[in-house]
């Protein structure tokens, strides 16, 4: 793991017991890995040996906790609320279009956790016990408004979106309903992602969803302006676009502006999605597409500052890009 404090231009390595913890995958943001603030962090990894750990920081890196975690299981999301209070969404168990599911809590920083709900194979249990469903599948994990209000969307084969929300921090759920999408062709929606909320009181927010032929695809995002009480679908007006081997959703840094980068070509909002204008092309960036065509990570940090990252398709090679005036022109790192 490696760590900037100047902007990319300089890098240290912050590897946990310096790189002696050996993983058996990259952790991802978000599902496996979290960071409160640019000093505290935490992230969950599966070891060749099968063994699950936790493993924390406090001090940018410099020093590393890791707690041993009694169950192999693989991890939907990892929020943190303070640096006590966190969420751990996992699941460990998959057959015939169900998923076992476990929510746990922590109050002291992911030294210990507790179950707070769990959908486990073997039960008929539904949502109408106030539990999550056993049958089908959240990959995208859950996504928070605060430490009480969350969402989690479901994968279920029956060509409707589900979304499942508490409001009492994952002791009890209750599906909520969606609209479905008006431009999907007749092809089943999905929804992409768990909700991110913006701004300091967390009353906006954004879910990708896309639609699908063999060759292309559409994208939308349902939106909320109530704290996530309400959604409301708004097509996003790209065309059809080319389906890639790996999709991204459009990022969005706040209700407003977002980047969807397809193919060769990035594309950027400031109206929350219902116009997009096409960036010129940037000869740096088209050059790094020709030979890493993957698109692993796109995120802003501020209207101007983003990063990009790129792999190509053997996931052996990779490079970082950063741009400082929206996504017009960039510059490796």
């Amino acid at each position: 793991m490696y760590r900037t404090a100047d902007g990319g231009k300089s890098w240290s390595d912050v590897s946990p017991n310096q790189g002696k913890l050996k993983l058996e995958s990259s952790p991802v943001y978000g599902q496996s890995a979290f960071f409160l603030d640019a000093d505290t962090g935490w992230f969950q990894v599966q070891t060749p040996d099968h063994k699950t750990y936790l493993t924390h920081t406090a001090d940018s890196g410099a020093s590393w906790r890791t707690d041993e975690l009694p169950k192999l299981t693989f991890s939907l999301s990892l929020t943190f609320f303070d640096r006590l209070k966190g969420s751990w969404f996992t699941s460990s168990d998959a057959a015939m279009g169900s998923s076992e599911k476990t929510l746990f809590v922590t109050a002291d920083g992911g030294r210990t956790w507790t179950k707070r709900t769990e959908a486990p194979l073997g039960t008929n249990q539904g949502v109408k016990t106030g539990k999550l469903p056993l049958g089908g599948h959240a990959s995208y994990g859950i996504g928070y408004r605060d430490a009480q209000h969350g969402w989690a969307p479901y994968q279920v084969p029956d060509d409707k979106l589900h979304l499942y929300a508490t409001a009492d921090g994952g002791t009890t759920w209750k599906e909520q309903p969606l609209a479905a999408p008006a431009h999907t062709d007749g092809y089943p929606p999905q929804l992409l992602d768990a909700p991110v909320f913006f701004g300091k009181d967390r009353q906006t927010g954004y879910m990708p969803a896309v639609s699908r032929t063999e060759s292309t695809l559409k994208y939308g995002g349902f939106f909320t302006a109530d704290g996530g009480s309400h959604w409301q679908y708004r097509p996003f007006e790209l065309g059809a676009l080319s389906v890639q081997e790996e999709q991204k959703p459009p990022f969005f840094l706040d209700a407003d502006k977002g980047w969807l980068l397809n193919r060769n070509t990035l594309y950027r909002t400031v109206d929350g999605g219902r116009t997009w204008k096409t960036l010129p092309k940037d000869e740096l960036l088209a050059k790094q597409l020709a030979s890493k065509p993957r698109l692993i990570r796109l995120q802003f940090a501020t209207d101007s500052i983003g990063w990009m990252l790129l792999g190509d398709t053997g996931q052996k090679r990779s490079v970082l890009l950063k741009t400082t005036d929206g996504g017009a022109h960039w510059t490796a790192v």
